[in-house]
């Protein structure tokens, strides 16, 4: 490890593995660029490896169809009253505990990005105080979270009340689940030296796991999603998505953030679903994904395309010189990146010529565009960081060649580089549209321990997923492999190694994001970077063989609206199994085709037939019997109430109840209005001279059974 430290950067590229090079053809289907078994011209015929990959699962067709109706003006509308309420809310709550705990959800529920500003200001209060979490661990570790989070000077000595004088947690301390899985969640934020935290980790996990079968269901629930993987480490939108599932089955959520985080996730969907829908010619799904978790937030839209553009071009590039190409085609197409050059395309084989093209275009495409808008020539730049890509990637193409088993130390010199993590990096960071000046193109172009520990990271994370299949293919050894031959050991004993070297990568990272000084949203970024690629790669090769985990996922995040059981607007999102084995999406029902309905027997008197087509009525959807909008009613049913218990001038409250009834609400509030009657009548007719309120009052009462007569209101009627 020691000499990965020592080897700070020049960067490369994002891990995912493979759509083929059929991804840039214009074909229906995916063929390679040259056929099997085909030669091209002139040229001897070379043998070709194959990872055989299997084909796209995502028909354009699918793509095409998603619907949803979020991003229209009236669910903007809603949402900025929902983000109005929610500020109110957050200016609203003064004291640190309940600050801490409301900041911790918001984030957790994923619109922290509508609150920057005050939930700044929150924390700077917190922090401002000092630490004083008293004797509760949970809010102690929490505030000790969120504040290192966010780049406070905090240390490990808040803990110092839960430690007993050889520095072990207190006894007291380990029956707290609660503060047991708010400590866990801490430790994972801890740097190097910090000897405490790491105890804590351990303390935490040996304790939650000897409680979890005496947990209630719901913090059981928590605390194996986060011995899964730490809060920390999680691809933020995955966790949103899962945060919001288990608060809407909670009976201490906020009502007003739950619906924020229902129609936000859902407005930004729509907005994923737009970019996707622009890219989908190319079946790029799976490099969307990487996109969605580097960069979700509605406002880097562009970032998000121009990352997918970039990953798959890297991705095909990576995959000639994996399996494809020749030692000699690539020294080729190598050269042809240094010279940088349209005419340089002349000298390489045919199946090279589209990928150097589809790289040169989009390379001045991300460069105009930034010296259009930024006024920098970043053309230079960016050139040198693809050349110094390829040139990783030539190295490894030669110790495959050759035969080469390069040792732990020296792999990751060249594969924190052929990772692709600093050339994404790079170009997010231009892409975002982030500040463009001295400073920030002096951190970028002489390296960044941000951006080099967060590659180490993403090469660790993708060779723990893929190397399995990649052994299995013969491929250059990886991390796990190259352990395994220095040491001799066990294949198992490699994996726990390179887990282990994840750790400390960690820490790494945490430290270096206190130390950074560049914008805070692009620090989360190159994080979000890790854990994308932790989320990818944590069940396997995710981008290698999509079906399965990451299949659900991508259904999760982009084709379906949170809403679980959504009806029709938009339409339920199509099932993919649809549109596969078909040249076209079909309807349920075929045009003109009959309903297996039985025949109706007709009267004599010749009615018309029905006006109403069976498939109108089908077709027939409504979003307002979901969850969403039911939770909304609840909110507007107890403002009902209160205002029903806060009118008591009795004409007032009579006009109140007519309104309600009239609004065919009144079988909401039976029992308020009851109540109210009840009080009305046994008082007696009290309308004095008023016509209005004495009708009023004698049509209430009498439709709701009280025995009124007229004789009761002769007053009014003499007058």
């Amino acid at each position: 490890m020691s000499l990965i430290i020592q080897s700070l950067p020049l960067w490369s590229r994002i891990p995912p593995r493979p759509p083929q090079l059929s991804q840039f053809q214009n074909s229906s289907r995916p063929k390679p660029v040259i056929q099997a078994g085909q030669v091209q011209r002139n040229v001897l015929q070379i043998a070709r490896r194959s990872a055989n990959y299997h084909p796209s699962i995502w028909d354009p067709q699918y793509i095409e169809s998603l619907t949803t109706p979020y991003g229209e003006e009236c669910f903007g509308t809603w949402l900025e009253e929902l983000k109005f309420e929610a500020k109110r809310l957050l200016e609203a709550t003064v004291e640190p505990f309940s600050c801490l705990e409301l900041v911790d959800s918001i984030q957790r529920l994923g619109v922290a990005y509508h609150f920057e500003d005050e939930i700044k200001n929150g924390l700077d209060g917190v922090y401002g105080v000092g630490a004083h979490a008293g004797d509760d661990l949970y809010t102690a570790a929490l505030q000790f979270r969120l504040l290192r989070q966010h780049g406070y000077g905090v240390t490990p000595d808040i803990f110092s009340k839960f430690l007993e004088k050889e520095r072990t947690f207190k006894p007291c301390t380990s029956l707290d689940a609660k503060g047991l899985l708010s400590l866990y969640e801490a430790s994972h934020t801890m740097i190097h030296g910090e000897e405490v935290l790491e105890d804590a980790k351990e303390f935490s996990v040996k304790h939650l796991n000897y409680l979890m079968g005496n947990l209630q269901s719901n913090l059981r629930e928590q605390v194996q999603h986060a011995l899964e993987m730490p809060l920390h480490w999680r691809m933020p939108r995955l966790e949103a998505k899962h945060y919001i599932d288990v608060n809407g089955r909670s009976d201490e959520r906020n009502m007003v953030l739950l619906e924020l985080a229902r129609l936000d996730f859902n407005f930004v969907q729509s907005k994923h679903q737009e970019e996707l829908k622009e890219v989908s010619r190319d079946r790029l799904v799976e490099n969307y994904l990487w996109a969605v978790g580097i960069a979700p937030e509605p406002k880097f839209s562009n970032c998000r395309k121009g990352l997918t553009k970039l990953i798959s071009i890297l991705t095909v590039i990576d995959d000639i010189y994996d399996v494809y190409g020749s030692l000699d085609e690539l020294e080729l197409f190598t050269e042809a990146i240094k010279r940088w050059d349209i005419e340089a395309l002349e000298t390489l084989p045919e199946y090279m010529k589209i990928c150097y093209l589809a790289l040169f275009n989009f390379v001045h495409e991300v460069s105009y565009d930034t010296l259009k808008d930024y006024g920098w020539n970043i053309l230079p730049f960016i050139r040198e960081e693809w050349e110094r890509l390829c040139m990783s990637y030539l190295v490894e193409a030669k110790w495959f060649g050759n035969g080469n088993k390069p040792a732990l130390d020296e792999y990751l010199r060249n594969g924190w580089i052929s990772v692709g993590g600093p050339i994404a990096m790079v170009h997010a960071y231009f892409l975002q549209g982030q500040p463009i000046g001295k400073d920030s193109i002096n951190f970028l172009d002489h390296g960044s321990q941000l951006i080099y520990w967060s590659s180490v990271t993403t090469r660790l994370n993708d060779d723990l997923g893929t190397s399995k299949a990649e052994m299995k293919r013969g491929d250059v050894p990886k991390a796990i492999e190259c352990h395994m031959i220095q040491t001799g050991g066990s294949h198992e004993g490699a994996r726990e190694h390179i887990q282990g070297l994840v750790r400390d990568c960690w820490k790494k990272l945490n430290e270096e994001c206190l130390k950074c000084c560049l914008p805070k949203s692009y620090v989360e970024t190159v994080l979000n970077m890790v854990r994308t690629a932790q989320c990818i790669y944590q069940h396997g090769d995710g981008i290698g063989t999509s079906t399965g985990v990451t299949q659900d996922r991508v259904i999760s995040l982009i084709c379906e609206p949170y809403l679980p059981h959504w009806s029709r607007i938009p339409l339920r999102p199509p099932q993919l199994s649809q549109f596969q084995n078909s040249s076209r999406p079909k309807p349920l029902i075929q045009a003109g085709q009959q309903c297996n309905a039985l025949q109706i027997a007709r009267w004599s008197e010749n009615y018309h037939p029905s006006i109403w087509d069976p498939q109108l009525i089908e077709s027939l959807t409504s979003p307002y019997g979901d969850e969403c909008f039911w939770t909304r009613l609840e909110e507007l049913k107890l403002e009902a109430k209160r205002l029903l218990k806060a009118t008591v001038e009795p004409s007032s409250w009579l006009e109140l109840v007519d309104s309600i009834q009239q609004l065919g609400v009144a079988y909401h509030f039976q029992d308020e209005i009851k109540e109210g009657l009840d009080g009305v009548y046994g008082v007696g007719a009290n309308a004095g001279d008023d016509l209005y309120a004495a009708a009023l009052q004698f049509r209430l009462l009498r439709r709701h059974g009280y025995g009124v007569t007229l004789g009761e209101y002769k007053s009014v009627g003499d007058n």
